[in-house]
């Protein structure tokens, strides 16, 4: 028997893959605090108040609840 997973409801929606870098500032405003690019390919994190953004260059790849 499979188990349920609970999911809160979201009073906003998460940025969507592939947008850009400036079309999520453009929406969400500036992060809380950016964590620089590290790796190949680069991977930025941008952290919001209720969520984090990870760009590969500049496009969303993933955005997450904290």
């Amino acid at each position: 028997e499979k188990k349920k997973q609970s999911r809160a409801k979201l009073d906003f929606k998460l940025p969507t893959r592939d947008l850009k870098m400036t079309q999520v500032e453009a929406k969400y405003g500036n992060p809380v605090s950016v964590i620089p690019a590290i790796g190949k390919p680069p991977i930025t994190e941008w952290k919001y108040a209720k969520f984090s953004v990870y760009f590969e260059y500049k496009t969303v790849i993933h955005a997450v609840v904290r």
